[in-house]
């Protein structure tokens, strides 16, 4: 389970072995309404949001070694995919909310 930030209302996406991705919105309190599923071809192993200043993004890792990126813009839900591995995912990770730029200007030491 992933929390998106605030900033989106009360959002969580969950996961699992049913090769579904979930996004919940809660509608009442202590209420939750299913408002996006997306489907897999293998079982979701892990789930992240992006930084919220991304926008509201999700990735998630799949047992078949693909990573999906469930993202809604403009009113609409997306996904994209792409295979990464030969085999399963099991943990990821969205970087600083940073250009890459920035991040090595910060760090003087850095050497290629």
């Amino acid at each position: 389970m992933a929390w998106a930030h605030p900033k989106y209302e009360s959002i969580v996406a969950t996961c699992g072995y049913d090769k579904q991705i979930k996004f919940w919105k809660e509608v009442q309190y202590n209420q939750w309404k299913c408002i996006y599923k997306h489907e897999t071809q293998a079982s979701v192993n892990t789930i992240e949001f992006c930084p919220w200043e991304y926008g509201l993004f999700l990735a998630a890792g799949v047992a078949d070694g693909s990573v999906h990126i469930v993202s809604y813009q403009q009113g609409n839900w997306q996904v994209e995919q792409m295979q990464a591995h030969d085999s399963g995912i099991t943990g990821l990770s969205w970087g600083p909310p940073s250009e890459p730029c920035l991040l090595l200007a910060e760090n003087n030491d850095f050497k290629s």
